[in-house]
């Protein structure tokens, strides 16, 4: 198999990118993650107590700020970016609708304080990504 190290992986410039492929780019700025990161922190401890119309508005108001903070931000300087190559190599239908599962359960089992649930989401969370890692690095593949 041929494969192409991260740091060598090329994008075309100014490429036209799907509705889905601009959203993960827009996703993976870093201020965007840190809007997502305090808004599952503050979604989790509202969910916890069962306060899920402050949880929705938390959701909401991260949403908006994440999505304003990266909205005139050119996608194609950031998948130039490691973390925005990164992103588009995982950018795998089984890979989101694993961790969108993951997701599911995790909003349950802080709702229903159950820890093995948590444990259990987080896992899936993590597996999702193991689809697109051999894009990443030669060395990662499970083949021989």
């Amino acid at each position: 198999m041929n494969y192409t190290l991260i740091r060598d992986y090329k994008i075309s410039s100014f490429k036209n990118y799907n509705l889905i492929e601009t959203y993960i780019l827009k996703k993976s700025h870093p201020i965007s993650i840190i809007f997502e990161i305090i808004g599952i922190v503050w979604i989790t401890y509202y969910l916890w107590y069962h306060l899920w119309p402050y949880a929705l508005i938390v959701l909401l108001l991260t949403k908006t700020l994440s999505f304003v903070s990266v909205y005139n931000v050119n996608t194609d300087n950031i998948a130039h970016t490691l973390i925005g190559k990164i992103a588009l190599l995982h950018l795998h239908p089984v890979n989101l609708l694993i961790q969108l599962f993951g997701f599911g359960i995790y909003l349950i089992g802080v709702w229903n304080h159950s820890v093995e649930a948590l444990l259990f989401s987080v896992s899936i969370i993590f597996l999702g990504h193991l689809c697109g890692w051999k894009k990443v690095n030669p060395n990662l593949s499970t083949e021989s």
